[in-house]
């Protein structure tokens, strides 16, 4: 049996983190397995809490996974598409320079700071510009060293960007769904912990007092670190 905090997640932007913190000593339910292994109601919520247990883990691990997995690509994207930008920007840059073309020397002044520190709106304004110039200015820009393959690279990115923004919007209103259903299924676990776990152990205050001891100290660092704190009150649980 684990006795753990149930409640000790970040839920902030629904974001939540397996838990982390089970305390050494809610081991106890195994080291005293024999004190309970005979009472048929004992062993059975023991084995639904660690079935409810399991699969909180279990799609708390998963919901990560995706969560990671939407966040890293979105960088990545995010990161080639500014990183083409910036060197588009410099060859229209270099070229308006050349010919003393002032708008659009004003137009593609942003070094790759100044992109990086743009949201996905201003990027998408900043996208549709280029392209602009693109179809005007492309012919020019191999004089001045620019592959043609990056202009290309870029033109597919561009086109797809307010695809993988919707993609990405999409993703997170699943995970806010999926986390509804997780925040449901914990308080499963704490209502078995609180209403029958903890009565369970109650009754063992006089039979095993060591066992009783453990789980209870368990319980207080359950609580302390977010999870509920009312643990087992001797008989008066019962």
């Amino acid at each position: 049996m684990q006795v753990l905090t149930i409640n000790s997640v970040n839920h902030e932007k629904d974001h939540i983190e397996p838990p982390g913190h089970v305390p050494e000593c809610t081991r106890s339910g195994k080291d005293h397995q024999s004190t309970w292994s005979g009472v048929p109601a004992f062993v059975n919520t023991v084995d639904q809490f660690e079935s409810l247990l399991n699969e909180l883990n279990n799609r708390l691990n998963q919901q990560n996974t995706v969560t990671q997995g939407i966040t890293k690509d979105k960088e990545a994207f995010m990161d080639q598409l500014i990183r083409d930008i910036s060197y588009l920007k410099k060859g229209l840059f270099l070229h308006a320079t050349q010919t003393n073309n002032l708008i659009l020397l004003e137009r593609h002044r942003e070094s790759l700071t100044k992109l990086k520190s743009m949201g996905a709106e201003r990027l998408k304004i900043v996208s549709a510009t280029l392209l602009e110039d693109l179809e005007t200015y492309e012919s020019f820009l191999t004089s001045v060293g620019i592959d043609a393959q990056r202009i290309q690279e870029f033109r597919d990115m561009a086109t797809v960007l307010e695809e993988r923004k919707n993609s990405v919007r999409q993703a997170i209103i699943e995970r806010s769904i999926e986390t509804k259903s997780i925040r449901e299924l914990e308080k499963q676990l704490n209502a078995l912990l609180i209403n029958q776990l903890d009565r369970f152990i109650s009754l063992f205050q006089s039979t095993n007092k060591p066992f009783f001891d453990t789980y209870k100290a368990s319980r207080k660092i359950i609580g302390n670190n977010g999870g509920p704190k009312n643990g087992p009150k001797g008989s008066a649980a019962a």
